[in-house]
């Protein structure tokens, strides 16, 4: 039996030419994928969504929209909505999604249970090969009880320069930076992998409140005025006794240090290593070594992570019942209040114990 094809309604793909994490991470996979199609697009207006379907070559036949209205109220086009916008805008899109009964990718949990609606967060660090391997290891015992674990890892938007096209990120307020981008997703593997922390002391810091804005080529284009943070610290006490801690930096690393991450026990240690903090999207390697007498750390072979896609791709296939994890709003919800445990931290300089 063939397997039943989910219409996906996209709300927020790209009609320039400009990277997107859309078209990077999602588009690949919806493009190639037996499970679901593009059935509508929805952008600011139902011409650039139109300019969208074109310039990524989708079907004639893929439906345009410039409400989020008129898209979920179409009971014959999507059974699923995709909410792919800037983060500022994400929870009036997914309110409406949910209200009209479709799946969605968002926060908002209590009215997602109240309406029965199943949902999935873009967490894909969850679905990365390496990620998935260390809990795997960890949960077998390969290391024994944790002593530690250290994370120190980038974020590439945050250092002296920001792409114009990210430039939203530099103001706090519209909710897409180095705390809720880059650390979210670092820490939320980390709490996948070793359960959640307790006792957090967090130390934010903004070093660079004027940042220079650069084009596509990376020419600059003036300075602009910079309120989130570019520095993160953070503490905190694993279910086992043992100690976490993460740090976060804006800009990638001069010694090509740009994301490292060890975890300790008393019979072994395992090193994740990757080109960048986001491994939910630039893939790392993983080493482990017993904590013997002459042990050498090896290599843990695991599989190939091609692009940005593959792992959301995983996620998607997750949701309609396939193997590995598929997060939902109530693993967002957690991961929020985290973030904002950390945010309290660093304003009252307290330890925050649950949340």
């Amino acid at each position: 039996m063939a397997p039943q094809v989910t219409n996906v309604g996209f709300i927020g793909l790209s009609s320039g030419p400009e990277w997107s994490w859309a078209v990077a991470a999602h588009l690949p996979y919806f493009t190639h994928s037996k499970t679901y199609t593009l059935a509508a697009l929805q952008n600011s207006s139902k011409e650039t969504a139109q300019k969208a379907i074109q310039l990524h070559n989708l079907p004639q036949d893929t439906k345009a929209y410039g409400d989020i209205d008129a898209l979920v109220a179409d009971p014959d086009v999507v059974d699923l909505v995709a909410v792919t916008i800037k983060v500022h805008l994400h929870a009036a899109a997914v309110e409406a999604a949910i209200r009209a009964g479709k799946r969605a990718a968002e926060r908002l949990t209590s009215l997602a249970k109240e309406r029965n609606v199943r949902t999935l967060v873009g967490l894909q660090g969850r679905q990365d090969p390496a990620t998935l391997k260390a809990k795997e290891l960890v949960e077998q015992g390969a290391l024994g009880d944790i002593l530690q674990t250290t994370m120190l890892f980038t974020s590439p938007w945050f250092g002296a320069t920001f792409p114009e096209a990210a430039v939203y990120g530099a103001d706090i307020s519209n909710g897409a930076n180095l705390v809720s981008i880059s650390a979210g997703h670092a820490l939320d593997a980390l709490c996948f992998v070793l359960c959640e922390l307790r006792g957090i002391q967090a130390t934010l810091a903004n070093n660079r409140p004027r940042v220079v804005v650069t084009d596509g080529e990376g020419k600059s284009k003036g300075e602009t005025k910079k309120t989130a943070h570019d520095h993160l610290s953070v503490v905190g006490r694993l279910p086992g006794g043992g100690v976490a801690t993460a740090i976060c930096q804006g800009g990638m690393s001069q010694v090509d240090k740009d994301s490292f991450w060890e975890i300790t026990g008393i019979k072994g240690t395992i090193l994740i290593e990757g080109p960048m903090g986001n491994i939910q999207g630039f893939p790392p390697t993983i080493k482990f070594v017993k904590a013997e007498p002459g042990a050498v750390l090896e290599v843990v072979e695991v599989d190939e992570v091609k692009g940005p896609s593959d792992n959301t791709g995983k996620a998607w296939e997750a949701f309609v019942g396939g193997p590995g994890e598929a997060p939902d709003f109530e693993v967002a919800l957690t991961r929020h209040r985290m973030l904002d445990a950390i945010y309290k931290s660093n304003e009252l300089g307290t330890r925050e114990e649950d949340w």
